[in-house]
């Protein structure tokens, strides 16, 4: 496998890194993440991580694609790796509805959520 180094504003990395979970960002605002990995046809399916609404939720970029892209700065990723605890209760948009964690499923990384009771 070729190893060609990437340079980025941020970061620098290669392609061996362009692996499922690799994060990375189109600018500065929509942030994307490896999902999937198909090297026969040599493409990955990637995620939106960011909830940017104007961006596809997912995208399929080419090897090649990954080259012009770049690695999300460390406050941007401590943003999206931030985990929670069940119990932590939030709100959505601006709306005033409460919501609250109630299971986290540690397997799938997800987050079990219900509208709070009054």
């Amino acid at each position: 496998r070729n190893t060609k180094t990437i340079c980025s504003t941020n970061t620098m990395a290669t392609m061996d890194t362009f692996i499922v979970g690799f994060k990375f960002q189109f600018d500065s605002n929509v942030i994307y993440e490896i999902i999937e990995t198909n090297e026969s046809f040599n493409y990955h399916k990637c995620k939106q991580i960011s909830h940017d609404n104007d961006w596809p939720l997912y995208i399929f970029l080419d090897q090649n694609q990954l080259n012009n892209v770049s690695i999300p700065s460390p406050t941007n990723n401590q943003l999206i790796d931030r985990k929670y605890d069940k119990g932590t209760e939030f709100t959505m948009s601006e709306s005033s509805t409460k919501y609250v964690i109630e299971s986290i499923n540690d397997k799938y990384n997800y987050y079990k959520c219900v509208r709070k009771q009054k």
